[in-house]
């Protein structure tokens, strides 16, 4: 019976017309496959759509980081430096006289209305600067960089500031022009700054208008003095004239101090520690030349005034003998420069236009410190590359 009934089964299985047709199946899948085809096209619409907004906002926040560090070394550029006038020098890195970056030579100015590749001036501290590309490297120069340079100013070696490469976040610049804005429709100290960036999501550019607010709306100057930075001749009297001859009056007894008005305002006088670098020089040879430590104070040299903030401990027969050697030796943030007419910042006056420069002095949290470095930030304590704390050496009143 059961076996019957396995047949009458399999009988009916057999007869049966259930199913598909192939026309159906065909059409089956041809609404799957357009169903498919559909969805990759939305999704790779979206993702489209992903990386061009990813490219826009990567490309804007480099842009912007760029432009914000060239406006605002350009924005500061002085129309004097030393009672002597300077230029703003739009330039395609060609030098009127010797081919290479030295006191004897400037670069030579594009003609009025044309673009340039690289912009030389002069900036707050005397410093001279020069803001250029370079290539990434040398197999591809098309792939460029940002390089700030600042030339040697007194016992401060020249330095190429640079981002680091992380910051670029995969792009690099594709072309960087400066030029005169139109005089049509802006005054003459308008510079006009367009800046194009290029990665893997595209390119991106931006242009900028800059004040240089330092320099004469309705005038312009011709050729900026070679070199940099200034003579370093100070008397250190209060008329800021400098003979660079040493003063009694000039020392005092201990470490030396920087006499203000009082907080935040002018700087009277500073005066040296009574005891010369020359004089533990002397200390040092009297000792066999045996390890040394030479002591914080204020020290004078030339006419100009410098800090050992810290004592420095050093390593026998190791010791300069002269203060400027002693600062290329050791580095300029264990011997600071600090000017006799430094400007007093606050967090009050502290223009973002306008930035201390070397040897400026900042009054901040009831501290006072000494800008020793490019491109200070407001933040003295987290940004002890270009500050030092110099509180100790500072006090109100004159003696």
């Amino acid at each position: 019976m059961k076996c019957n009934k396995d047949k009458k089964e399999y009988r009916k299985i057999l007869n049966s017309r259930q199913g598909v047709t192939l026309i159906e199946l065909i059409v089956t899948f041809a609404l799957i496959s357009l169903f498919v085809i559909l969805t990759s096209q939305a999704i790779s619409s979206a993702m489209n759509v992903y990386y061009h907004i990813q490219g826009i906002n990567m490309g804007r926040q480099v842009s912007d980081t760029l432009m914000d560090k060239i406006t605002g070394q350009i924005s500061g550029a002085q129309a004097t430096v030393n009672k002597k006038e300077t230029n703003v020098i739009i330039s395609n890195g060609e030098y009127t006289e010797k081919e290479s970056k030295n006191e004897d030579s400037s670069y030579l100015s594009v003609a009025e209305g044309e673009k340039g590749t690289m912009v030389d001036f002069y900036i707050q501290g005397n410093s001279h600067v020069t803001i250029k590309t370079k290539a990434f490297k040398d197999e591809s120069p098309e792939e460029k960089k940002l390089v700030i340079y600042y030339y040697p100013v007194r016992a401060y070696e020249e330095v190429d500031w640079e981002f680091d490469q992380k910051m670029y976040m995969g792009y690099s610049i594709k072309d960087l022009s400066f030029s005169w804005a139109d005089r049509s429709e802006y005054p003459e100290n308008i510079m006009k700054v367009e800046l194009t960036i290029s990665g893997k999501y595209g390119d991106y550019s931006t242009v900028r208008y800059v004040e240089c607010y330092n320099l004469d709306s309705g005038s312009e100057s011709e050729e900026p003095p070679s070199g940099g930075g200034d003579d370093g001749k100070d008397d250190g009297k209060d008329d800021g004239k400098d003979d660079g001859k040493d003063d009694d009056e000039d020392y005092e007894d201990g470490s030396g101090t920087i006499y203000l008005k009082k907080k935040g305002e002018d700087v009277l006088r500073i005066k040296a520690g009574k005891k010369k670098y020359e004089d533990y020089y002397k200390e040092f040879l009297n000792n066999d030349k045996n390890g040394f430590t030479l002591p914080a104070g204020i020290f004078k040299t030339g006419g100009e005034y410098y800090i050992i903030p810290e004592p420095v401990k050093i390593d026998a027969y190791d010791m300069p003998d002269s203060l400027e050697k002693f600062i290329t030796r050791y580095g300029k943030d264990k011997c600071l420069y600090v000017k006799k007419n430094a400007e007093i910042y606050t967090t009050d006056n502290w223009d973002n236009r306008v930035t201390p420069g070397l040897g400026d002095i900042y009054f901040y949290n009831k501290r006072y410190y000494l800008c020793y470095n490019q491109g200070p930030t407001k933040d003295p304590v987290t940004n002890v590359g270009a500050w030092a704390d110099i509180t100790d050496f500072v006090k109100i009143g004159n003696k």
